[in-house]
């Protein structure tokens, strides 16, 4: 009997399986609704994906860096990172760092530095740049860390021609101690 049947009737016979699942009498609310769900579901399937990859991508903060080896793995926390960058940032006059913050995003990590500038020191921007190669390399050769995507630095405040920052009040002498 196949062998009897022609390409296009095989076609008429599959369009004819094929057609009532989208051509439907006005009566039909069963199948309208089976529609309306399957096309929901695909939405949300693909919504879902969609959030999962920007999650995914999506900068996290971390506390610590593992790095990997063949006989295990070597932990560094932030705290040591931000010594290391207060290390780097020494040589750099005018800027007075306040804390270190590491963000991962997939594999790469993202620094972030906040600090103070100094106004007699000049313009910011020259002397950031000398200090973000300062603070890779510096990474890359105490820890060996080099997958630093991005090293930002935050200024939080201005130190003015004085020397004291301008939000924090000038220090207060000790009282004597009482003598007895």
């Amino acid at each position: 009997m196949l062998e009897e049947l022609s390409f296009e009737k095989v076609c008429e016979l599959l369009w004819l399986q094929i057609e009532p699942l989208w051509t439907f009498p006005i009566d039909a609310h069963f199948h309208q609704g089976y529609r309306v769900g399957v096309v929901l579901t695909l939405l949300a399937v693909i919504l879902l994906s969609v959030l999962w990859r920007i999650r995914r991508f999506f900068r996290r903060r971390c506390r610590e860096v593992v790095l990997k080896g063949d006989n295990g793995g070597l932990t560094i926390v932030a705290a040591a990172i931000t010594d290391a960058v207060e290390l780097a940032l020494t040589g750099i006059a005018g800027l007075s760092v306040n804390n270190c913050r590491m963000y991962r995003s997939g594999s790469k990590l993202r620094l972030e530095i906040r600090c103070r500038w100094e106004q007699s020191a000049g313009a910011a921007l020259p002397q950031i740049d000398d200090a973000r190669k300062r603070v890779a390399e510096m990474l890359r050769d105490t820890f060996g860390i080099q997958n630093v995507k991005r090293i930002d630095f935050r200024i939080n405040g201005v130190i003015p021609r004085g020397g004291q920052p301008a939000s924090v009040p000038p220090p207060v002498a000790p009282a004597a101690p009482p003598s007895i």
